[in-house]
């Protein structure tokens, strides 16, 4: 979880970032469940939907730890 302060400054490039890392989770859900809605079907549909799973989690912990990141800032001060 993230501190209160620190989630009052997230700029917006950061709250997107979150918003498609939230959307991807919500993919990789919705593939299982289509994996599950197609366990009747031919194997290669439900092999890619699987995959499908790992693409989309995968995707949203990446975006998720680049919207969490806590970077210095590395401006030059004159």
């Amino acid at each position: 979880m993230i501190p209160r302060h620190q989630a009052e400054r997230r700029s917006l490039p950061r709250k997107i970032l979150l918003g498609l890392a939230i959307l991807s989770y919500l993919a990789a859900v919705g593939s299982g469940a289509a994996a599950w809605w197609y366990q009747d079907q031919p194997q290669e549909i439900v092999g890619s939907l699987m995959a499908s799973i790992v693409f989309f989690a995968g995707v949203g912990v990446v975006l998720h730890v680049l919207a969490n990141a806590s970077l210095p800032d590395l401006r030059v001060k004159r």
